[in-house]
């Protein structure tokens, strides 16, 4: 055998190990990664929302849960003193190859299950709103359905140009307890 087969078939052999390895350190660290990826800890849900974009809270709004993955980060941020299953506010950032569409989608997804008693709201369009976020003008749309638990349960989903891709904004709350001027002095101070 030639000096070089010999050394082909030693790089052929040490690639095969690698990629073995490669692929033990993703079965077996991936759910790991996965797990960390998603948190109840306050601070790192700060931490995530200020990757997405600057804001100034209303008060009585907390970040509380996050994601932040390679591609995509939310933070879900909700009344202080809630008691119901619905926090107010959900935002999303997708940094990578999604449209507003796109993560609107999954919003809804994981809205769907965060409503586990209510996984059968139907939201409507029910009007459109113009609103400015960053300086720029954004058409705001508003959806409402009924819920189990909360009785009538309005929707409201914007987009805007975050730190590092396009964000979605999607506030959902009770009618009863929907607060357009808090809605507007937050998206006031997105920077």
């Amino acid at each position: 055998m030639s000096r070089n087969m010999k050394l082909f078939l030693g790089c052929g052999c040490l690639l095969v190990v690698m990629c073995a390895c490669a692929c033990i350190a993703v079965f077996v660290g991936g759910p790991m990664m996965l797990a960390s990826a998603f948190s109840s800890d306050t601070a790192k849900a700060r931490q995530v929302g200020a990757q997405i974009a600057d804001y100034k809270l209303p008060a009585g709004l907390s970040e509380q849960l996050s994601m932040d993955l390679v591609v995509v980060k939310m933070v879900v941020i909700a009344r202080l003193d809630s008691s119901g299953p619905t926090p107010p506010m959900y935002m999303m950032m997708q940094a990578q190859g999604m449209d507003r569409d796109q993560i609107e989608q999954q919003m809804k997804q994981a809205i769907q299950q965060q409503l586990q008693n209510n996984a059968d709201i139907q939201f409507t369009q029910v009007g459109t709103q113009q609103v400015t976020i960053k300086g720029k003008p954004s058409t705001m749309t508003i959806y409402e359905g009924r819920s189990n638990d909360a009785g009538l349960v309005r929707q409201a989903v914007v987009s805007f140009e975050g730190k590092g891709g396009t964000v979605v904004l999607m506030i959902l709350d009770s009618t009863a307890t929907w607060n357009q001027a808090e809605i507007n002095g937050f998206l006031g101070s997105i920077r």
